[in-house]
């Protein structure tokens, strides 16, 4: 699984850099996160999404703008975009071992193959390249689901279910639709 999570990874960060330094996606957060590390706030400038990515992408960038300032790295490796790019690949890569582990409450082989086929998934793998929220909200759908299926199991509170879907709706305002089944269930 772990194999599996590091392919993904790989397959999200080969060509990271692609359009940089233009934001080709416009979802991307980068400039958000830079302007937050820049500014010294947690005011993110707009609630077109949640900000969940947006700070999980913050410290990443502040690291790597210390780094710059220091001179240690230079162009393309000191644009906050490539920051923010490689840790939504980092949540996405997340995402498939999470997805993996939901799968091995049926079988190992069952959570090799649902995280295999999410590690090549075209449209995952495509929005791993960007800094954009969709990666953390595969993240934290795997989450629900794991989280959710232990709570069946006896060994998760409900308090944990809900800690993660609101995780979930921080990324996404659309996440919300995971509720209805974490609430059937």
């Amino acid at each position: 699984l772990v194999a599996v999570a590091a392919t993904a990874f790989a397959l999200d960060v080969a060509g990271v850099t692609w359009g940089l330094p233009a934001r080709w996606h416009p979802d991307e957060k980068a400039d958000a996160a830079a302007r937050m590390v820049r500014e010294g706030t947690l005011a993110p400038d707009t609630f077109i999404n949640p900000t969940l990515a947006t700070y999980a992408m913050a410290p990443a960038i502040a690291v790597q703008q210390g780094m710059a300032a220091v001179g240690l790295l230079h162009g393309r490796a000191a644009d906050p975009a490539l920051a923010a790019r490689v840790t939504a690949a980092l949540a996405a890569a997340l995402a498939v071992f999470v997805t993996g582990l939901v799968g091995r409450r049926f079988s190992r082989d069952i959570g090799l193959l649902a995280a295999a086929l999410l590690a090549v998934a075209p449209g995952v793998v495509n929005l791993a390249h960007f800094a954009t929220p969709e990666p953390f909200l595969i993240l934290a759908a795997a989450g629900v689901l794991l989280v959710a299926g232990r709570h069946l199991d006896g060994t998760a509170p409900a308090w944990a279910v809900g800690l993660v879907l609101g995780l979930a709706v921080s990324t996404k305002y659309t996440a919300a639709a995971l509720a209805v089944p974490c609430v059937l269930a």
